[in-house]
């Protein structure tokens, strides 16, 4: 079962109006955390107003264990498609179950 949920990003612009690039911070393969990128549409991103260079990403949280949430973005990621395991820190506002 999973939940909405929003996942810190940092946020750059994408190649067209209508997208961004959301850079999240996710364990790979050995258990490190790294960085990873997204295309995203921008209504998937809410930015801070305070810093238009952060954001949360719109997610579904699928499990929480050990410190890290596994979440499944709204886009694949250009390193690990759209699941990811990603710090629990980086993930606000979990919603209703869907």
């Amino acid at each position: 079962m999973s939940s909405k949920c929003q996942v810190k990003c940092r946020i750059r612009e994408g190649m067209f109006s209508d997208e961004l690039i959301a850079e999240i911070r996710a364990m790979d393969f050995t258990g490190r955390v790294s960085t990873v990128s997204s295309f995203v549409p921008t209504e998937a991103i809410e930015r801070d107003p305070k810093d238009s260079s952060r954001g949360t990403l719109i997610a579904y949280c699928m499990r929480t264990s050990l410190g890290f949430t596994s979440v499944v973005l709204p886009q694949d990621t250009l390193e690990n498609g759209a699941s990811l395991v990603v710090p629990s820190e980086d993930v606000l506002q979990k919603e209703g179950r869907s």
